[in-house]
């Protein structure tokens, strides 16, 4: 095990005694997710990197497998990883990256626009990097190259954790807006009642990612 995933692991035991427990159970389900977003982006980040450079980056392999470890401790049976996979590679990977041709002519049907660019983005040369990325994130294997301990490991590991707690912290704070908005529209005592404690749920799942964060010295300071 790298250095790297000691970290990752240790990151993943305090999220789940410190944060994860606190959070309740309507609103872990899409907050977890984040998490599991936010670090397969970085595995696929870090899996392009060393795909431009195959021989000269091999630390990167290792961190993505690393961050692909990390990320699937925070799937659940609702994970869909190949909606996940075609969400980061639409981000990373946008179309006009990997074609010469990104808008589709007049004369070509939607359908068939649609088929073309797909044939375009799946090559059976090997040659694009979409589904190389598209089957790294839903589990091809790769072997896990050995590498050399760093003095680096830890601030490696600690990016990745701060941006997943960082987008759970933007969802948390969206989530909450939306059910101050549905209480505000609520019109029965029932839809009250449901939003008043969504609401009062969504407040705390806010409050303890920030104090989470805090207490880790997760902030933006890069």
């Amino acid at each position: 095990m790298s250095n790297v995933l000691k970290e990752l692991d240790r990151w993943e035991t305090i999220i789940r005694e410190e944060w994860l427990v606190n959070i309740e159970p309507e609103r872990l389900n899409f907050l977890r997710n984040k998490i599991y977003y936010s670090a397969m982006r970085s595995a696929a980040q870090s899996m392009i990197y060393h795909l431009e450079a195959p021989t000269q980056r091999v630390n990167a392999l290792s961190n993505a497998i690393d961050f692909r470890t990390f990320a699937d401790y925070f799937a659940d049976d609702n994970t869909d990883a190949e909606k996940v996979s075609k969400a980061i590679c639409d981000n990373l990977l946008p179309l006009a990256e990997e074609t010469a041709l990104p808008e589709r002519p007049e004369w070509i049907s939607a359908e068939e626009w649609a088929e073309a660019q797909h044939d375009a983005m799946h090559d059976d040369s090997g040659n694009l990097l979409r589904p190389k990325i598209e089957g790294f994130i839903t589990g091809a294997y790769y072997d896990n190259p050995k590498v050399y301990p760093s003095e680096f490991d830890g601030d490696q590991a600690r990016r990745v954790v701060r941006a997943c707690m960082q987008n759970v912290l933007r969802k948390a704070v969206d989530d909450n807006k939306l059910c101050s908005k549905r209480l505000v529209k609520a019109m029965s005592a029932k839809q009250k009642s449901y939003w008043t404690n969504a609401s009062y749920d969504a407040k705390e799942a806010v409050t303890v990612t920030e104090q989470f964060i805090k207490r880790h010295s997760l902030e933006w300071d890069e």
